[in-house]
């Protein structure tokens, strides 16, 4: 017996695997070491034992005295054991190791998990670098930061600012915002409407939360922007693909859905601008299929010709259409400032559904925001802009003419990225890899389509690629197809 439990004797399992092997190598006191560890750790000797004297131990096992103190008091350092004056040495708490479990039974995904699974390569993680032609990134170099930190420094003494604040945005921000969209977009909108959320893509999962069973229909552009199609996705929808030309989707004979995504004001990817024709037989046919139309300004910001087309919110009669705009590319994406405007119809359920799956966005920067653009900021910004991604545009589509034979230019009617289609056959998912090795960043073509088996080609952002870096990243762009073809 090496121990005592509660006060009575103990007597472990195996005593006689503490015993050192007095004829190994090993120094007896290095082994009894060990073997009081293992026995600690197995449970074989409890948690809160006394273990016998010393000179008990040491007669027991066998051994000198001074060997059996060497090992105990590495024990007590390394927190095995605890000494108590008066009382003797004790086997520490909460150092057994805990118990095996049972053999692993795998678990059966649940569906919602898989799902998102599932769209989860639509979304993937950009590299970190922000490299020449990347999609969906604005030129942060031309951030206006000056101003944006002075207004952020008039507002830092507001209390208000600290606070959750209305879920659905800032009073101050949603009245700002409904003037700027009645005047810039044409639109119909009332303050109490807009819902400030964290992007477009936080407001189009709102959007699938409220409306949206498991199974429901739901129309998208084929091709169509990726982050919808995951959004989409993830909540359960049936995904019907219809082919865009370049005056966009033709939903006359588009079978009925609960809804359909559209960038009618510049088509992500191919660029082109739903005609007004065919943005009135969209709303025949939500109309028809008692539907929703999510219209997303998508680079709406920037045109580059005559003035732009009223976006379709403003032509719905019947509450039809919901629009949804961002600031992450006429500003920064870091921001994570974006908004929805429902119809009245719909605004209480998508409050609701806001405040069920966050307590808002930051305060302070809808406070910022609210200011920036009501002191005219944001105007100015937006020309100035404009007319860089105009001369950038004109720049990239002449460094194109000398591939016109592979690659031929899409339409140049404003945004941030240029779409190029192969004109022969061409693998441009490997183009892309081969070009991303190369530091430069290409969205394949093919990658965008969901059914469409005839677009090959590339998205080539402009908002990283200042135009005297693009003669070197064009150079890059020949030799990653002369690798693949």
């Amino acid at each position: 017996m090496l121990a005592r439990e509660g006060g009575s004797l103990a007597e472990p399992a195996d005593v006689r695997s503490l015993f050192p092997d007095l004829k190994s190598r090993v120094p007896v006191a290095r082994q009894l070491i060990h073997n009081f560890r293992e026995a600690i750790r197995s449970g074989v000797l409890a948690e809160g034992s006394r273990l016998l004297p010393t000179r008990e131990l040491a007669a027991r096992i066998g051994i000198s005295r001074n060997t059996v103190v060497v090992a105990i008091d590495q024990l007590v350092a390394e927190g095995y054991l605890v000494t108590r004056v008066g009382s003797g040495t004790f086997v520490a708490r909460g150092v057994a190791a805990p118990p095996k479990p049972r053999a692993a039974v795998p678990l059966r995904l649940p569906p919602a998990a898989q799902r998102y699974l599932n769209v989860a390569p639509l979304v993937a993680p950009w590299p970190g670098k922000l490299v020449p032609f990347r999609v969906g990134c604005p030129d942060l170099t031309a951030f206006p930061l000056t101003a944006w930190e002075r207004l952020a420094h008039r507002s830092r003494t507001l209390v208000s600012r600290y606070s959750y604040g209305d879920r659905a945005g800032l009073p101050r921000l949603r009245g700002t915002l409904a003037e700027h969209l009645r005047q810039s977009r044409g639109l119909a909108v009332r303050p109490e409407d807009i819902v400030v959320v964290d992007g477009a893509q936080s407001a189009l999962s709102l959007i699938a939360d409220v409306l949206l069973e498991t199974g429901d229909r739901v129309l998208l552009e084929d091709p169509c922007y990726f982050a919808a199609r995951a959004a989409f996705g993830a909540h359960g929808a049936t995904i019907v693909p219809v082919a865009v030309d370049d005056d966009g989707l033709d939903a006359r004979s588009a079978p009925p859905a609960k809804l359909t995504y559209l960038t009618p004001s510049h088509h992500y990817p191919l660029g082109g601008t739903m005609s007004p024709e065919r943005r009135d037989v969209a709303l025949a046919w939500a109309h028809r299929n008692d539907a929703y139309i999510i219209e997303d300004d998508y680079d709406g910001e920037f045109h580059f010709g005559s003035r732009p087309l009223p976006a379709m919110q403003g032509g719905d009669d019947e509450g039809r259409v919901i629009y949804v705009g961002t600031f992450s590319k006429v500003l920064a994406p870091g921001l994570r400032l974006g908004f929805l405007v429902s119809p009245p119809h719909l605004t209480e359920a998508f409050q609701a559904a806001r405040a069920v799956r966050s307590l808002g966005t930051s305060a302070h920067a809808q406070l910022i925001l609210a200011d920036f653009i009501a002191e005219g900021y944001l105007a100015r910004h937006v020309r100035r802009m404009t007319a860089e991604y105009k001369r950038r545009m004109k720049t990239l589509a002449e460094l194109l003419q000398p591939l016109s034979d592979t690659l031929t230019v899409g339409p140049v009617t404003g945004g941030m990225h240029l779409t190029v289609r192969a004109t022969q056959p061409l693998d441009d998912v490997a183009v892309a890899r081969v070009a991303l090795e190369n530091g430069l960043s290409l969205y394949a073509l093919s990658d965008e389509c969901i059914a469409r088996t005839d677009l090959r080609g590339f998205v080539l952002g402009i908002g990283m690629a200042p135009c005297d870096a693009m003669p070197l990243a064009i150079d890059s762009l020949a030799a990653s197809l002369a690798a693949v073809t």
